[in-house]
This record gives structure tokens, C-alpha cells and sequence, in this order.
């Protein structure tokens, strides 16, 4: 995933795969930054930048923060050797700049780029840091709280009891806590709303929002389903025998679908699609 997003990105910038900006105003970087073409035709390839040089531009780049403006960074990094404009589409990257570590020829090929790319949202905060060959950095990139997974932990009594190969069975409590409140749930409630009726999920499942590869999209909601689990004897996460509820909730975090599975006297609630 890290890789694909970097040459994606890098490939914006090159020229080399179509921009949202042919289908979206471009909001866009300084016009007096140079992009690829014009910046390439000024250099003698290849354009290596020194060992020492290499460490300490990477070090300036090691300290940035998700958030920062473009002038904070310019302060911390220096200016970009060039920059790629970017999509007006909502969460869109806007403006790209490039830092130049090592290019071995003028073309619009990422691997022979070793770069560290920044992206800016059209209001001008860094939201993501992508390096492409270059050691020591990893990529950062602003995400919405809804898209952070939580798998069922391991330290839960679900996972040592199928880790022992024995079966798991919800404690008599939890079991009628959630199949109560299940049949009280209304498609539209809100995921804390349902939380706090059902109690802490077993598990808890996020869907990004499927975008063509013609730009970069930060900060966006996910799609979340929570995990109830009453009875499961395997570790196969999709075990048809297991016996669960699955319930659904749209990028607002509203619930759209609730699926109980096996788990007898319930019914499914709303549909698969918002």
C-alpha cells in the first residue's frame, strides 16, 4: 500500500499518469516553483546529491509535521527543487513539492527516482510525506480517526480460547447485552450511540473509499463495521459456522446495515449498500 501510494503520487508529478486536475479546477502550487519538465531541462543528469548532503536534507525532512504550512516547511527544509499541481476534488492533494535526493535520467520513471515527496491540501497544511528510495524516512499521511482498524486482540479471552483450540462462547451476560440491544437498533443510529448500547465490539472492520488513480486523497472517512462474536470454534475469520453480528455504518458513521449471522430470533436490518 505505502509503495503504491508513493509512485502514484510520484507519477503526478512526473507528468507521467494524468492528474485530477484535467477534471477538477487546479488549485495548484506557486507558479514560480518549477515543475518536473522545466526543472529537468535545466539539469545535467544525472543529479546526485552528496552523501552528507543526502543525511542532512533527510534529517530537515525526519522533523516536518502533519499539519504544517507550507511556509513552516520551506523554514524547516528549504524550498523543493520542484512541485506537481494537484486536484480540487474534496480531500484531494492540491499542491505536491519534491525534494530531489538522487535522478538518474529525465524521465517519468519513479524508479529512477530517489525523492521525498510532501503534499499540501488545497488550504496549505502538509498531509502527507512519501519518500520513494530514500532510507530512513517513512511515509506519514493525515487519516481520519474513522479508519483506524482494531483486530481482535490477542489478549482477548476470544483469541486465547481459539489460540487453545478450543471453542469460544460469549459470557451469558455479553450474549443477551448485545442480542437485546440489537433488536432496539434503527438503521441511521450512530456508531457511539450503538456502542454504547451493545458494548465494546470483538473487532472492529474499515473500508476507504475507492478512488481512480489520478490523485491522492487524505483525511477521509472510512467506512466501519463493528464486530460482535457469540460463539466462533475456528480461527477462520469468515467461518460460515460462527455465530456473530455485523453491523455496518456509512462514512458519517452511520449504521445502514446489520447482519446477524446464525444467531437465532434475529433479523437483518437496512441492506449491504447505504
Amino acid at each position: 500500500m505505502i509503495l503504491r501510494i508513493t509512485i502514484t503520487i510520484l507519477g503526478v508529478a512526473l507528468g507521467g499518469i494524468p492528474t485530477g486536475a484535467q477534471t477538477q479546477a487546479a488549485i495548484g502550487c506557486n507558479p514560480e516553483t518549477p515543475r518536473y519538465a522545466e526543472w529537468a531541462a535545466a539539469q545535467h543528469f544525472p543529479v546526485h546529491l552528496s552523501q552528507q548532503a543526502q543525511q542532512a536534507l533527510s534529517a530537515k525532512l525526519s522533523q516536518l509535521q502533519l499539519g504544517a504550512t507550507r511556509d513552516e516547511v520551506k523554514t524547516k527544509a528549504g524550498a523543493p527543487d520542484y512541485a506537481a499541481d494537484g486536484s480540487s476534488a474534496p480531500n484531494a492533494i492540491a499542491c505536491m513539492w519534491i525534494y530531489n535526493f538522487d535522478d538518474s535520467s529525465a524521465s517519468d520513471q519513479p524508479k529512477d527516482k530517489k525523492v521525498v515527496l510532501l503534499g499540501f491540501t488545497a488550504d496549505g497544511k502538509l498531509a502527507i510525506l512519501a519518500p520513494n528510495q530514500v532510507p530512513g524516512l517513512r511515509i506519514l499521511q493525515l487519516t481520519d480517526k474513522s479508519c483506524t482498524s482494531a483486530p481482535i486482540s490477542p489478549e482477548s479471552r476470544l483469541a486465547k480460547d481459539l489460540a487453545a483450540g478450543k471453542p469460544y462462547i460469549a459470557s451469558s451476560d455479553r450474549q443477551q447485552r448485545i442480542r437485546t440491544a440489537y433488536v432496539r437498533l434503527s438503521i441511521g443510529d450512530n456508531i457511539d450511540v450503538v456502542e454504547s448500547l451493545l458494548g465494546t465490539p470483538d473487532a472492529v472492520h474499515v473500508t476507504s473509499r475507492g478512488h481512480i488513480g489520478t490523485a491522492t486523497f487524505v483525511n477521509e472517512p472510512c467506512k466501519r463495521q463493528l464486530e460482535y462474536v457469540l460463539r466462533q470454534s475456528s480461527t477462520n475469520p469468515v467461518d460460515p459456522a460462527t455465530v456473530a453480528i455485523y453491523l455496518t455504518f456509512d462514512e458519517q458513521g452511520k449504521l445502514f446495515w446489520g447482519s446477524p449471522q446464525n444467531v437465532e430470533g434475529l433479523k437483518t436490518i437496512g441492506s449491504p449498500t447505504p
